[in-house]
C-alpha cells in the first residue's frame, strides 16, 4: 500500500505542513560540501541542524507533540527518557510552553549533557545504567505522577515535527521546487493544494494534484556543477 493511501501516514504528512516548529526552531541552511562531493563523486549537502538552539533536530518533534497538549496536561507536566538530544528538546519546549519537564537519564550520561538539560530548566532524574532502565522509570513516573510521556520517536506528532526537515529540504533544494516535489508536498495538504509559500503550480492541463510520491532521483553529479 502506498503511504499516501494510509490515513495515518497521510495525517503525518499533513502534520508536517502545519507543525508549529518555528516557535522554537530555525529553518537551518542547506550547505554544499564541495570537497566531500568530489571525493564521493556525487552531490553532497549538509542540512545544518547543528545550528538549532539545542544543536539537533530533536526539538522539532518534541515541541510539536507538546504544543498539542491540553492546558490540563501542560499543568501536570511531561516526562521523557533520553540520554541527550531529545532531553534537551523536551526541556526547551517545556520552557517555551511554561510546563514542568521531568527528564530521566541513565547514570552513565555524560555530565555535559545533564547540565545542558538543567540549564534549560529540566528536572533531571538519573536512573539505571542503560536507556531501557531509564525508559522503564519514565513510564512508571508518567503513570504515578500524571505526567504526559513525550517519546523520541514512534509517535505521529513527533514524526510530523521531525518531518519539517524534509519540507525544508524540498524548499531549499538547488533549482527550487520541481513538479515532482510539489506533488509530494500537495499529497500532505488537506485539500490537495500546495503550501501557500511554496510557489508551486499544477502541471499544465492538470485537473488536480497527483497524490503520489515521485520516483525520480537527482541526476548524477559532475565536478564543477551545482
Amino acid at each position: 500500500m502506498s503511504p499516501l493511501n494510509d490515513p495515518e501516514a497521510l495525517a503525518v504528512f499533513q502534520g508536517a505542513l502545519t507543525a508549529p516548529v518555528y516557535d522554537v526552531a530555525v529553518e537551518s541552511p542547506l550547505e554544499a560540501a564541495p570537497l566531500l562531493s568530489t571525493a564521493l563523486g556525487n552531490r553532497v549537502w549538509f542540512k545544518r541542524e547543528d545550528l538549532q538552539p539545542v544543536f539537533s533536530f530533536k526539538l522539532r518533534g518534541a515541541y510539536t507533540k507538546m504544543a498539542k497538549l491540553s492546558p490540563e496536561a501542560l499543568e501536570r507536566g511531561v516526562v521523557a527518557a533520553s540520554a541527550g538530544n531529545h532531553a534537551q528538546g523536551v526541556a526547551l519546549a517545556a520552557g517555551k510552553l511554561g510546563c514542568r519537564a521531568v527528564i530521566v537519564m541513565p547514570v552513565t550520561t555524560p555530565a555535559i549533557k545533564v547540565e545542558a538539560v538543567r540549564r534549560l530548566g529540566g528536572e533531571v532524574r538519573l536512573v539505571g545504567d542503560s536507556f531501557d532502565e531509564a525508559a522503564a522509570y519514565a513510564r512508571k513516573a508518567a503513570e504515578e505522577e500524571g505526567l504526559t510521556s513525550i517519546p523520541p520517536y514512534d509517535d505521529p506528532d513527533v514524526i510530523a515535527g521531525q518531518g519539517t526537515v524534509g519540507m525544508e529540504l524540498l524548499r531549499q533544494r538547488p533549482g527550487g521546487w520541481t513538479r515532482s516535489s510539489c506533488r509530494w508536498a500537495a499529497a500532505g495538504s488537506s485539500r490537495g493544494s500546495p503550501p501557500a509559500s511554496s510557489g508551486c503550480s499544477p502541471p499544465s492541463g492538470s485537473s488536480g494534484w497527483s497524490r503520489r510520491i515521485p520516483t525520480a532521483w537527482p541526476r548524477p553529479w559532475r565536478p564543477g556543477t551545482p
